[in-house]
């Protein structure tokens, strides 16, 4: 019991550390969160923009800045998002449901095709297939993944225009054009 109790309380630490960190580094970033939402070729005048600055807290120093922020996440209020218009929760989980149905589909595709393979390899091994087969897995396994990802991306959604390059809008669409079930993104 006591080992349990160390354990969560070091987790928690660490859960308060790393946020910590996190929101310092996003308050360092060279993006101006207030140009960022009102634009640079913004014709509100100071009065305007220190009133957004003040709404958001972004003149506050960065220690209340935090309590706050973590005050709100404890709470359950993510914030809203400035490029969607609504509520970051139901945004993150629009799009978890994409990847956990993303995560199915490559886990099952993986497993069947990879079963099959291998029983194709095992049953010809040494053979033309079994070596294409072991050459075409040491260059994947010896290339990088996010570059295998972009020659992925690039095949299947830039040259074959199958799927969606980003933000899980289909090709050709704006995201202010895409409706999922009753919500209009």
């Amino acid at each position: 019991m006591k080992r349990i109790l160390a354990e969560t309380l070091r987790m928690f630490l660490l859960l308060i550390a790393v946020s910590g960190v996190a929101f310092l580094l996003i308050t360092k970033a060279p993006i101006d969160p207030l140009v960022s939402y009102i634009g640079t070729n913004s014709t509100l005048s100071k009065e305007a923009k220190e009133e957004i600055a003040d709404y958001w807290g972004l003149n506050d120093p960065l220690p209340e800045r935090f309590v706050t922020w973590a005050n709100h996440v404890l709470h359950g209020d993510l914030g809203e998002s400035i490029t969607y218009k609504k509520p970051v929760a139901e945004i993150i989980k629009i799009r978890f449901s994409y990847s956990i149905v993303l995560m199915l589909l490559a886990w099952a595709f993986s497993g069947i095709l990879g079963f099959f393979l291998g029983v194709l390899c095992g049953l010809h091994q040494g053979g033309l297939y079994d070596r294409i087969m072991k050459l075409f897995c040491l260059i994947t396994k010896s290339a990088p993944t996010f570059w295998l990802g972009l020659l992925i991306l690039y095949l299947f959604a830039v040259q074959l225009g199958w799927f969606p390059m980003g933000m899980a809008v289909p090709a050709g669409k704006l995201a202010s054009e895409v409706t999922i079930g009753e919500r209009k993104l």
